[in-house]
């Protein structure tokens, strides 16, 4: 068999250098280093009626739960960005703030899916809060954080129901994947004026109130006691 496949290799390089019209040295480009080699490979295949029910339904739900984590990753792509993924990872160190970070880290990191909201003035350090946690968890796991916005949530949603469909896709997602969902400006989220007809806070409220998902947001001091008056349910939770 190895035989077979050195005849097919060099039958294929002949064929492909002989269409291209090589000049001698792209030929030799084509050709391996001289210490390769071809290597045969044992592959051991489980066959599924051979094998015992227990193992064949562990094996149907290892296979259903990656295509659900792939089809979460695809829904969440499509309306946030992986921060975990474009953080900088060298960033400065979060300076005078490990109390505050120790106190984030015990309510994201526990089994309990629990949601948090950051308030405090403008530049008080709420986004580099999140930051150091989630550079945190970089060094010991890997954890999923998607940030996102209201706008976001239902950009080009404007049928009836589609943007309700829209954010139930993405709690789903956020569930699935244990992922952590965080918006920097929670006041966007929570404006009535922003996003017309669509009442996002309602929608995002039972997910929340189950402890289904996990939500970090920000919000601006100054609109902390509108946002209380207006979202009281929500925020309490």
């Amino acid at each position: 068999e190895a035989l077979y496949l050195v005849a097919e290799v060099r039958a294929e390089v002949v064929r492909l250098a002989g269409a291209r019209e090589l000049t001698p040295t792209q030929y030799l480009e084509l050709l391996p280093p001289v210490d390769a080699e071809l290597v045969p490979m044992t592959l051991s295949i489980e066959r599924l009626d051979r094998l015992p029910p227990g193992r064949v339904a562990t094996l149907r739900k290892t296979l259903r739960d990656r295509e659900r984590a792939q089809w979460a990753r695809e829904v969440l792509a499509t309306v946030a960005t992986p921060l975990h993924d474009k953080l900088p990872r060298d960033a400065p160190p979060l300076a005078s703030r490990d109390a505050a970070l120790d106190q984030l880290s015990q309510l994201l990191d526990g089994t309990r899916r629990r949601s948090v909201l950051l308030t405090g003035p403008s530049l008080a350090g709420k986004t580099a809060l999140v930051h150091a946690w989630v550079r945190a968890r970089l060094a010991r796991s890997t954890p999923l954080v998607w940030a996102t916005s209201g706008t976001q949530l239902i950009a080009g949603m404007s049928g009836l129901g589609q943007w309700e469909e829209r954010v139930r896709r993405v709690m789903e997602a956020v569930e699935t994947l244990d992922a952590v969902l965080y918006f920097d400006n929670l006041g966007d989220l929570l404006s009535e004026r922003a996003h017309g007809h669509a009442d996002i806070p309602s929608a995002l409220k039972p997910w929340i109130d189950e402890g289904r998902v996990r939500v970090v947001g920000e919000l601006r001091a100054e609109l902390a006691d509108g946002a209380e008056r207006n979202h009281g349910p929500l925020l309490a939770t």
